[in-house]
């Protein structure tokens, strides 16, 4: 994209603040425009037999090749553009809520065949457009060679006295919901003090999470800089059990965890708000645990539990991998999404 082009539309995303309902509207209006001009210039002297979008606007952008060459397109469904959208700019506009939904309903209806990650979104879509012949469900799913069982000592030079580590790789936003996870650090604090509460990633709460951390007087708690995804087996493998809060915003929950998952496939106990799609990856007390949102107190024992059952902690993760190698790995899937790409050529979904 040219140089110019880039620096218009930045300046146009940053006048949303000035109005949601004017600029960023013509923010995505433009864009849309750009990357189709792009598609033209770089795209158009190969032919597609199909391309597969990871977003609805993604999708649109494609409908030329789609209008030119014949191309089939697939859309896979990882979210929900207006409310996350909404949630995002804390808005309650009317216009843009039904603007985006406008764009959503456009995308589902351009889209040969639908892919939804999670039965949540799958009932969101078939909400905008009548055709369940073309939307199907397929889970997230990760490489579970890249999360292997292997000795690891990550954290140890940053936490030398702490005997047993937790992590949670969640981002740093609302949903994540880490005021709970904190909260339980501090309870555990009153009994252990051998316990480190980690938290590794990136978003605009960095700051706000330093402090609730230093106001707290919290001596378990630290929070790490992000870790690159190819690092991030061995912080996996570096910890005792992982945790995952997650709480509802707007309506709006949270799909299949890549970190769930990439957390068990390292043999590891997951803790994890029942909420979303972590309900239907983890069997309470088989291969994790499922706690209410926002409950510390619950948090705080289900951790002390699983850190003086070594027994315990060993099941749990070694059933973890098992599963995960058994419904979500990437091989399987892979073979799942090239049959869904041979039915959308021959019209056959």
């Amino acid at each position: 994209m040219h140089l110019f082009t880039q620096i218009f539309l930045k300046i146009l995303y940053s006048l949303h603040h000035v109005s949601q309902r004017f600029f960023y509207p013509l923010y995505l209006i433009c864009l849309k425009r750009a990357i189709i001009l792009h598609l033209l210039i770089h795209l158009k002297s190969t032919r597609h037999d199909i391309i597969h979008a990871q977003d609805p606007l993604s999708l649109q952008c494609a409908r030329v090749l789609k209008y030119l060459q014949g191309t089939k397109l697939a859309l896979t469904v990882h979210g929900f553009l207006a409310a996350e959208t909404l949630i995002k700019f804390k808005s309650s506009s009317l216009f843009l809520k039904n603007f985006l939904l406008a764009e959503e309903k456009k995308a589902y209806s351009l889209a040969d065949q639908i892919t939804c990650v999670e039965a949540r979104r799958k009932k969101h879509v078939l909400k905008l457009i009548n055709n369940s012949r073309k939307v199907i469900s397929q889970a997230n799913f990760i490489d579970g060679s890249m999360f292997k069982k292997k000795p690891a000592k990550f954290f140890d030079a940053a936490l030398p006295t702490f005997r047993f580590k937790i992590l949670n790789p969640k981002r740093l936003i609302e949903s994540s919901d880490l005021s709970t996870y904190l909260d339980a650090a501090n309870r555990v604090q009153q009994v252990r003090n051998d316990i480190a509460f980690i938290l590794t990633g990136s978003g605009h709460l960095k700051k706000q999470i330093r402090e609730e951390i230093r106001k707290r007087k919290l001596k378990n708690a630290f929070l790490f800089d992000p870790i690159p995804h190819h690092v991030m087996p061995v912080a996996y493998n570096s910890v005792d059990l992982i945790v995952i809060t997650s709480r509802p915003i707007g309506g709006v929950t949270e799909g299949i965890s890549i970190s769930i998952l990439e957390a068990m496939a390292s043999e590891k106990p997951v803790i994890a708000s029942a909420v979303g799609g972590s309900l239907s990856i983890i069997s309470d007390g088989q291969d994790g645990y499922l706690i209410p949102p926002s409950d510390p107190v619950t948090l705080a024992e289900k951790i002390l539990e699983l850190i003086e059952n070594k027994t315990l902690r060993i099941e749990m993760g070694r059933n973890a991998r098992k599963k995960i190698l058994l419904k979500y790995e990437r091989d399987e899937a892979i073979e799942r999404i090239l049959m869904i790409y041979q039915k959308t050529l021959q019209n056959t979904y």
